[in-house]
């Protein structure tokens, strides 16, 4: 629904597919990076979570078939002057994909499901998804040890 995946071997990209636009994104398994990495991943939203969680679920089931979740957990705001309630999820997964591509990827997603810069200063945030952790690197140290986040590493 959300995306056809169609192969364009002589690039080596995947072109992703959906409604009014498009994305281009590296195989999961390329040559330049043939060793499969862990990620972990958590996904936020304070405005309409029930709408845009799973839309984002669908999305990265898609480009991360491996893909596992934890369910979702309802978090008070933090470090943004908001009074709507987030839900919140971590999620973890294998490519060979790097960092930088799975980051870019990730922003992508997040676009494409409605975030703009502009929701920093209106706090409402349709999508947040934030790449926590690189096999060992641990890359949000503080989101990293926040306690929903800790529980939900404890279901995938």
């Amino acid at each position: 629904m959300y995306k056809k995946c169609i192969s364009l071997c002589r690039e080596m990209t995947i072109k992703f597919v959906v409604p009014t636009k498009m994305f281009y994104f590296a195989p999961h398994i390329t040559s330049a990076h043939p060793m499969e990495h862990t990620y972990w991943i958590c996904l936020g939203s304070n405005h309409e979570p029930h709408t845009h969680i799973p839309k984002a679920q669908a999305i990265l089931k898609q480009l991360f078939p491996n893909i596992r979740f934890a369910p979702e957990e309802e978090t008070s705001p933090i470090g943004i002057n908001s009074s709507a309630m987030f839900v919140n999820q971590v999620a973890l997964f294998r490519s060979s994909l790097s960092i930088d591509e799975i980051k870019a990827q990730l922003k992508q997603t997040e676009t494409y499901l409605g975030r703009r810069p502009e929701h920093k200063i209106t706090h409402l945030i349709c999508i947040d998804i934030d790449l926590l952790r690189c096999d060992g690197q641990i890359l949000k140290p503080n989101d990293w040890q926040r306690d929903y986040v800790q529980r939900g590493l404890k279901h995938v």
